[in-house]
């Protein structure tokens, strides 16, 4: 008695399981006579990877199972986990607070990740947060009855980090300002990304706007500024690099995998595209025009404020040609029928030579050169 003594702690780490391991997982946790949740429960490890990615996380299966839930994005599948997490807390803590706190919690620890060494919180300053955001949680209540776990430093920290990743997302899209301007983990890209697919899928307006986002990776990327001399040689490689199809120079592209979503403000028809991160009109201008005359139009529309807006331009061949859909969609047209059908081929701010511009024609599936004095096009402006 009265000696010291050493305790050693290993940490042990689970990596990914392999599609056997799951399932021998699935078949010990759902027996034979149990076969229809075994079957479900295997529909929804197919549907979701993560669920073998992050091994954890099958412990959770029948909370899935249950739900009852429709499950085609991962974010949904954490939205699940939370709830039936609040609906079992429910008889010792506030499920609408205690979810509060949560929330903030894992925006404040990812925020003041490098001050703290880590994404932890010692146990006192949980209690001071509740207080500082005005929610009646008491301690015992947000150390024990929450998300959150205790390490050998006596520190706390979520069970699992993509649970804290999910958190702060939803935060975000509530509109909490302090989760902008910071640089995003894959996994949170992750999950704003689906959160904006299944608005889209669903052909309902995003309600919250991804700016402050740190999408960069998530998004294409496509030149804006025009270019002065722009060689049939270099489209081509464009063409190609891209992947964007063209029935003339590039027929076994794949295009963009859009995301569409059309907004109505101020009176003005509106299309954002989040994966390129462009607003374009959903209509443009009324009859074809020479080219002088498109320059006057987007002068126009921001003299006007379009839509609320100052800063529209003429798309590049870049931004136009990334419109182009594989077949016809919208009556004789190679674009998406979100659109407008009256601009068969728009202007963009390319040139090839001096008065000779780039157009995108929907109707043939391509891009040719206009001569700016004689030619007529249309304008679907972009900003």
């Amino acid at each position: 008695m009265g000696e010291k003594a050493e305790y050693e702690f290993r940490k042990l780490y689970l990596s990914s399981f392999t599609d056997e391991q799951v399932d021998a997982y699935l078949c010990r946790r759902y027996r034979i006579w149990r076969r229809n949740k075994r079957r479900r429960a295997r529909e929804l490890v197919r549907k979701i990877p993560l669920l073998s990615v992050r091994p954890m996380l099958l412990a959770y299966i029948p909370d899935l199972l249950e739900s009852n839930a429709r499950i085609d994005y991962s974010f949904q599948l954490y939205e699940v986990l939370v709830e039936k997490w609040l609906e079992r807390e429910s008889k010792w803590v506030n499920p609408e607070a205690l979810r509060n706190f949560s929330e903030r919690l894992a925006v404040d620890l990812y925020v003041n990740r490098e001050n703290r060494g880590a994404e932890r919180i010692p146990r006192h300053e949980l209690s001071t947060l509740a207080n500082q955001w005005n929610i009646a949680l008491d301690e015992w209540q947000v150390s024990g009855r929450s998300l959150l776990n205790r390490d050998a430093d006596g520190n706390y920290k979520f069970a699992h980090r993509s649970i804290m990743e999910y958190l702060f997302v939803k935060r975000f899209t509530s509109g909490d300002k302090d989760c902008g301007g910071l640089g995003w983990t894959d996994q949170m890209k992750a999950f704003l990304s689906e959160i904006i697919r299944s608005y889209v899928a669903a052909r309902q307006p995003v309600p919250f706007a991804p700016k402050g986002a740190d999408l960069p990776g998530f998004l294409l990327g496509l030149r804006s500024e025009p270019m002065a001399s722009l060689s049939d040689e270099q489209v081509r490689a464009m063409l190609k690099q891209r992947n964007f199809f063209a029935t003339d120079w590039h027929k076994e592209g794949k295009g963009v995998e859009y995301l569409f979503s059309q907004v109505e403000r101020n009176g003005d028809k509106i299309v954002i595209d989040y994966a390129t991160g462009l607003t374009w009109q959903q209509s443009g201008s009324p009859t074809s025009i020479i080219y002088s005359e498109a320059e006057k139009y987007i002068q126009g529309l921001n003299r006007q404020k379009f839509a609320g807006y100052g800063d529209w331009r003429l798309p590049t061949l870049e931004e136009a040609m990334s419109l182009m859909e594989l077949t016809m969609k919208n009556g004789e047209l190679y674009i998406d029928p979100i659109f407008d059908k009256t601009q068969r081929w728009i202007w963009t701010a390319d040139k090839r030579d001096a008065g000779v511009a780039w157009v995108v024609g929907f109707c043939n599936g391509g891009c040719v050169k206009y001569d700016g004095l004689d030619d007529d096009g249309s304008v679907r402006a972009v900003r």
